[in-house]
């Protein structure tokens, strides 16, 4: 087989890698024992992946007709549509799953429109202007087009990750499996993964394509396995804002100071009562809904009443986690950290050894060592 037929063969691979790859992830199944909200919030994350993956499928189809043609011998005018379209094509699909990760929900026609329409329009005007009138200025602009997109997705997605562990420390007492961490990862990958598709527009060799075909694959392969492993939001917690839950609350809420501190020593009666009381917060996937069903007040009230309080849902189960643990090593010197965190409502000892660390501005086992010093 010769160099040109290797090149085609490679391609097909790869299209076909990203075919199944998307196939996959529009495949997953939903874990029964998640909320209704957890299924459709992963349900939109696997979802707007596999279409991303389809994506990049249809990016490598249209350089086919090229090469088919000319193989790896470069045309100008054709290999710079091809640019122009496949950009035009990515750039709205990054936005689309960045919005899935952070699960926000996203009117994806709109995002598409007004990321896709400059690029659409320089692809036009390509298509249409004869090469010697427009040389390669719409190439120049749509490259200058990718690196401000990814420069605002990055700013965009710095703010709505601030947001989104605003959120997850709200409802959730557990929040590892839910942070997403990774995903900083993924897009830089993506601004990478841009910057050197536009490098080899205006340096192309055989090398450097290979090069950004291996770490599309690479790329790709991160992103499905995070996003398979993702805990998701429940999709109704999330929403909970937009579909106007709290505001409905917070006109029935007390409005005299009095009512209020009234209103509020209620709220910590029921939670000695029930979460301190009967060692609630030993349940490691304790929510706040969950809670406010238990109490049977309103999810806004409790994080009203916390607020007040200067903590979250996240801060204040975790810190009587905490002092339940702190008591356990002081009963049971000989009880291991392993033990300690398990019976303490944590699942995971790196999460328990964070929140310790935050509550008690030391690690668990140098309160254990300082336990068995006075043994």
């Amino acid at each position: 087989m010769d160099s040109n037929g290797i090149y085609l063969l490679l391609y097909f691979c790869v299209i076909l890698f990203f075919v199944i790859l998307g196939c996959y992830m529009l495949a997953q199944r939903d874990n029964i024992l998640s909320t209704h909200g957890e299924q459709e919030a992963k349900r939109r994350m696997t979802n707007s992946v596999g279409f991303f993956m389809f994506v990049w499928a249809l990016q490598c189809m249209v350089y086919l007709p090229s090469i088919l043609r000319y193989g790896y011998e470069e045309t100008q005018k054709g290999y710079d549509l091809c640019f122009l379209v496949t950009v035009m094509l990515n750039t709205p699909s990054v936005f689309v799953v960045m919005h899935s990760i952070l699960q926000k929900k996203l009117k994806a026609l709109k995002w598409i429109g007004i990321i896709g329409l400059p690029f659409l329009a320089l692809t036009t005007w390509h298509i249409i202007t004869p090469a010697e009138l427009s040389g390669r200025l719409p190439i120049y602009i749509a490259a200058v087009l990718v690196v401000i997109d990814m420069a605002y997705l990055f700013i965009r997605y710095i703010s709505e990750y601030r947001i989104y562990i605003q959120r997850i420390k709200t409802e959730y007492s557990e929040i590892s499996g839910r942070e997403i961490t990774w995903a900083w990862s993924c897009f830089a990958g993506f601004a990478l993964q841009s910057l050197l598709y536009i490098l080899y527009q205006f340096y192309w060799s055989v090398v450097v394509e290979y090069v950004y075909m291996a770490f599309s694959i690479i790329n790709a392969t991160y992103l499905c396995y995070c996003v398979c492993h993702q805990k998701p939001l429940d999709s109704g917690v999330v929403e909970e804002k937009v579909a106007g839950n709290d505001a409905m609350e917070e006109k029935s809420e007390p409005k005299a100071e009095e009512e209020q501190k009234e209103f509020y020593s209620v709220i910590e009666e029921k939670l000695e009562a029930l979460c301190e009381g009967k060692m609630l917060y030993l349940e490691p996937d304790l929510t706040r809904e969950s809670l406010c069903l238990r109490l049977s007040i309103g999810r806004t009230y409790l994080s009203m009443y916390l607020s007040s309080r200067g903590l979250t849902f996240y801060q204040y189960i975790n810190s009587l986690r905490v002092d339940y643990a702190v008591n356990l090593m002081q009963d049971n010197p000989g009880m291991s950290i392993r033990e300690v965190c398990e019976l303490s409502g944590f699942r995971s000892q790196t999460t328990f050894r964070k929140v310790f660390q935050e509550v008690m501005g030391c690690l668990p086992s140098e309160i254990k060592s300082k336990n068995n010093l006075h043994e």
